[in-house]
């Protein structure tokens, strides 16, 4: 998550941060209660600190590797290999972090075209109605949501909304890689594991192991004798 500090993790962070600051106002808008929670005034005095955090904290404007000097010239030496250090390889979450940076800036930028393209007066996009209530493009600034489960009601723009769903969007994509490639890891582990070990050729599976086998492959035998005839296919 700390790797390869730049655009493509600076953008995402504005973003939560802009989702973060909405939260923090409408939170000690309605400790206060103040009436109403939302008010966009208060909101463009106070947002942009939250966006100009975290986008500089993207950026990487708090991370001590940016900041360091040119070195000596003994310093940047040619190292003869035998008294090189060994390289440091990136761990499985730094990587999916680094790859989910990535992943969310092309996501922001595909957003950011097609809504050019679609509120452009010569772009994409397809005018249904003539009434000003039935425009597309136009982003309702204080409306009530419900919560989920009923809880409560928060009243905030459409804006703020679609975007506090992208991030949730993300996260949950982020925790769904998580899990698969923890478990992919693990098992590739055990995989490696049992290579190394002697193995003889008397030993079968465990029972529950050889049931499922049999089971999945009873299946796989129908689906390929059943599919062919279910799409009308006579051989």
């Amino acid at each position: 998550m700390f790797e390869k500090p730049g655009i493509q993790r600076g953008v995402p962070m504005a973003i939560i941060g802009f989702i973060v600051g909405i939260g923090v106002l409408q939170f000690v808008r309605t400790l206060q209660q103040m009436d109403p929670i939302w008010d966009p005034q208060v909101a463009f005095v106070v947002i942009p600190f939250f966006i100009v955090g975290f986008f500089m904290w993207g950026m990487g404007a708090f991370d001590p590797r940016m900041s360091e000097h040119p070195h000596g010239p003994e310093d940047v030496a040619i190292v003869p290999a035998d008294e090189a250090h060994p390289e440091t390889t990136t761990g499985p979450f730094g990587l999916l972090m680094s790859q989910f940076w990535v992943v969310s800036f092309a996501v922001i930028l595909v957003v950011l075209v097609l809504f050019a393209l679609a509120t452009a007066p010569t772009g994409l996009f397809l005018q249904t109605v003539n009434q000003a209530e039935g425009n597309v493009a136009a982003i309702e600034t204080d409306q009530a949501f419900l919560l989920p489960l009923g809880v409560d009601t928060v009243e905030a723009s459409q804006l703020s909304v679609f975007l506090a769903f992208i991030i949730f969007t993300l996260i949950s994509i982020l925790v769904v890689a998580g899990v698969l490639g923890i478990a992919l890891y693990f098992l590739n582990g055990e995989v490696l594991r049992v290579e190394g070990e002697a193995t003889a050729e008397e030993r079968r599976p465990p029972a529950p192991v050889r049931a499922v086998g049999r089971f999945l492959t009873n299946i796989a035998r129908g689906l390929r004798r059943g599919l062919p005839r279910f799409f009308g296919y006579r051989n």
